[in-house]
């Protein structure tokens, strides 16, 4: 796709605004504006206000190619990596093993209460999508219900290994229209909820830019959301009444039974409770380490079962709508091209495999995605 920066002038002179104008609009200086229009492409909310200023979708600034059939994955890396051209080659080729798989796959929209059109309230946005599967308000979300939320949005989770280079928890890309994000199954389940929540947030604001990585800016926000739906406000404050006046050590030994109970990190949530009540000073970062040692892999939640059957059931839990769409096609997939989607090695029964997709109900028994 390409930047079609001279749109910002034409749309502009027949809606009679002014570039002074809509510089004040969205909230920048006529110079940047001019850098638009020279090349530049604007990244986040500014990329969304000036869609909305010029009354226009924010895919409509992109010429759209036949060969455009995954766009760039959109991911950060874990702690101090980066996000290089290189790994970003290698998730765009590791998204491309489906390319073919989902050209027969039907888009789903995502529901139409959730499109941003401009700032966005983080806490209005992730109550919205706690409401989309009907979770209280009081308890952090579970991998369970996340998948459930992702499945919700139409979005396809596919759990694969990562290739070394791909040093990402998640990524969310768009293959054929479909939104799908790839999960690493190194990661811990400590970790997931608030990985897959964040691609998920991408997801619901795919519309922001198309064709490169989203900015600081943006990944902030995505955060933000991400942590508004994982913990609800009720769930901070009623933490907050446990642990206040407590020394660190008592602190510690609190927060990390939550974590170990409620499968989450505690980095998040500490980041939350001292926002609004500055009460915690220990490093929470260091505590996680320790707790991730503790904390199963997604690997290890899908493989601890010995028969195929079962790991095809733990898929169809986490996985549904990639799942049934497997299910779908499975007359015209060789054994060895479902091994390939599923990411498993050749020593698995691979014909146990396929009987197991055959005979397997999706979701708890419902069977009925559209495909």
């Amino acid at each position: 796709m390409e930047w079609q920066s001279q749109q910002i002038k034409k749309l502009a002179k027949e809606r009679n605004i002014k570039l002074e104008d809509l510089a004040k609009i969205i909230g920048v200086s006529r110079q940047t504006i001019n850098s638009w229009i020279n090349g530049k492409i604007p990244k986040g909310n500014h990329f969304l206000l000036l869609s909305r200023a010029l009354e226009i979708k924010p895919a409509a600034f992109f010429e759209h190619k036949p060969s455009d059939t995954i766009l760039v994955p959109v991911h950060r890396a874990k702690g101090t990596a980066k996000i290089t051209p290189e790994v970003q080659s290698d998730s765009r080729e590791l998204a491309g093993e489906y390319e073919h798989f989902f050209k027969s796959v039907n888009t789903t929209d995502l529901t139409p209460v959730l499109r941003s059109n401009g700032v966005v309230e983080s806490a209005l946005l992730a109550q919205k999508l706690r409401m989309l599967i009907g979770v209280q308000d009081i308890f952090p979300l579970n991998i369970e219900q996340v998948c459930k939320l992702l499945d919700e949005l139409g979005i396809f989770v596919i759990f694969r290994s990562f290739p070394e280079k791909i040093k990402s928890y998640a990524f969310f890309t768009k293959i054929y229209g479909n939104r799908v994000i790839f999960v690493n199954t190194k990661v811990h389940q400590l970790d997931i909820v608030f990985a897959l929540l964040h691609e998920a947030v991408h997801a619901v604001r795919d519309e922001i830019l198309e064709s490169v990585q989203y900015d600081d800016e943006e990944e902030k926000l995505c955060d933000e959301i991400a942590s508004y739906v994982q913990f609800p406000e009720s769930y901070i404050d009623n933490t907050y009444e446990i642990i206040k006046g407590r020394n660190n050590s008592e602190q510690q030994k609190i927060l990390k039974e939550k974590a170990l109970h409620y499968n989450h990190a505690l980095y998040g949530l500490t980041l939350r409770i001292n926002a609004k009540y500055d009460e915690i000073t220990f490093n929470a970062s260091i505590v996680d380490a320790k707790l991730r040692k503790a904390s199963p892999t997604i690997e290890n939640l899908l493989f601890n079962h010995s028969d195929a059957q079962s790991f095809i059931g733990m898929l169809g839990k986490y996985s549904p709508r990639f799942m049934h769409a497997l299910k779908s096609q499975l007359d015209q997939l060789t054994n060895r091209r479902i091994m390939e989607l599923l990411g498993l090695e050749e020593s698995v029964d691979a014909p146990l495999i396929r009987k197991g997709i055959e005979d397997m109900r999706i979701a708890g028994g419902k069977d009925d995605h559209p495909m």
